[in-house]
């Protein structure tokens, strides 16, 4: 069938550019030996991947009595993949490298863009400004907080955000206007995905990425790929009980971590202990807490206590390598996330490692841009097939 035909061969072609992502410089020989396919089956593939551009010859190997064999390796400049933080105030847009380097950052507001369609123009003279043609975009990935349809490519009704966000078919809409792959996933979810693939810490399977902002969530990656469980709730866990006799959610129960330990929520309860109407910013809170000034730093320590927390009982749960802290409320100072670190350290009795993102607070946008790179080099096994 010529349908199955031409899958299979896309197929191939993504294990062989994965291959060589991982292994470059390498040979086509190598190539085969590595994925087990036929030696013609790898050329004709590498013949495709060099005329498309996103590879390229490096020279010549050393030679086992032969000609020379060719070496090759990803091209990082011949494509870009577009990733998009799609936040409850901001929008911050990432254009990247095939290996998920940031080339150029934009961050505005999300009221200057009035709706969806006004951020697919802006994605187009935003490519346009940066001097990147649109037949090098490999894909857009969007991440957003949940509620989401990531099947679909859909908002559902994402808390804070201005209504006419709400059901936005995010994926059909740039799909028209771009025609290329556009995924809609979790902002936790991509950002963990963007850390385990492209964070250089070796080959990492199993991690979570904790993103507190000024709501708290976590994204879970599992065997390489993001897990989003039955009803794309894992990950979660602003709402599990961490204090029983803590300050009311918005859930209707008590303790939630979102109530306890997130950032709004360290702000409220400093508002409410100095008798002050309106917030101050989070960094003169953390500053007065890094000093020991009450009662910021009884606030913070706390808030801190019940966000480790609940972090180890999403490790206990998952297993992970790799626990990463991310978001502003965690990498607003050393001190903060440090003292996260210290607390799972003492909750943990895995060999799990924790650390902070490397992508500091871009390591959503960069996670949107993984989300499209995934459509390029494969992320589950694949049965190699020779076409």
């Amino acid at each position: 069938m010529r349908g199955d035909a031409v899958l299979l061969r896309r197929l191939n072609e993504r294990r062989i550019l994965n291959s060589i992502r991982l292994k470059g410089p390498i040979s086509r020989s190598e190539l085969q030996r590595e994925l087990g396919l036929a030696l013609p089956t790898v050329s004709r593939g590498v013949d495709r991947l060099v005329e498309r551009g996103w590879i390229r010859s490096v020279g010549s190997g050393d030679s086992t009595g032969g000609r020379p064999p060719e070496l090759v390796e990803v091209n990082p400049d011949g494509g870009f993949a577009l990733g998009v933080d799609l936040g409850r105030d901001t929008v911050t847009t990432v254009i990247t490298d095939l290996f998920a380097k940031p080339k150029y950052t934009s961050t505005l507001r999300l009221v200057d863009l009035g709706g969806p369609e006004g951020l697919a123009e802006y994605l187009g003279d935003f490519m346009e400004t940066c001097g990147c043609p649109q037949d090098l975009l490999v894909g857009i990935g969007v991440a957003a907080p949940g509620p989401l349809d990531t099947q679909n490519g859909r908002l559902l009704q994402p808390e804070d955000m201005p209504e006419v966000w709400h059901g936005a078919s995010i994926a059909s809409l740039f799909e028209e206007q771009f025609s290329v792959p556009v995924y809609l996933e979790n902002d936790a979810n991509a950002a963990a995905l963007g850390e385990t693939w492209f964070g250089d810490r070796g080959d990492v399977r199993h991690a979570l990425f904790v993103l507190a902002d000024a709501g708290v969530g976590a994204g879970v990656v599992i065997d390489g790929s993001v897990y989003a469980g039955a009803h794309n709730m894992a990950g979660e866990f602003s709402h599990m009980t961490v204090n029983i006799d803590g300050e009311w959610c918005t859930c209707g129960r008590r303790g939630c971590v979102n109530s306890v330990a997130s950032r709004h929520a360290i702000e409220w309860n400093v508002r409410r202990s100095r008798e002050r109407e309106e917030n101050e910013p989070f960094e003169e809170i953390i500053r007065r807490a890094k000093g020991g000034m009450e009662p910021d730093v009884s606030v913070v320590q706390s808030a801190i206590l019940y966000l480790s927390v609940g972090i180890a009982n999403m490790a206990y749960t998952f297993d992970p390598d790799l626990v990463i802290l991310g978001g502003s409320m965690l990498l607003v100072d050393k001190f903060v996330s440090d003292s996260v670190i210290h607390e799972l350290q003492r909750l943990i009795r895995s060999s799990c490692t924790i650390v902070e993102t490397r992508f500091g607070l871009q390591a959503v946008a960069i996670g949107g841009a993984t989300l499209a790179l995934q459509g390029i080099y494969d992320v589950k096994p694949l049965v190699a097939v020779d076409s």
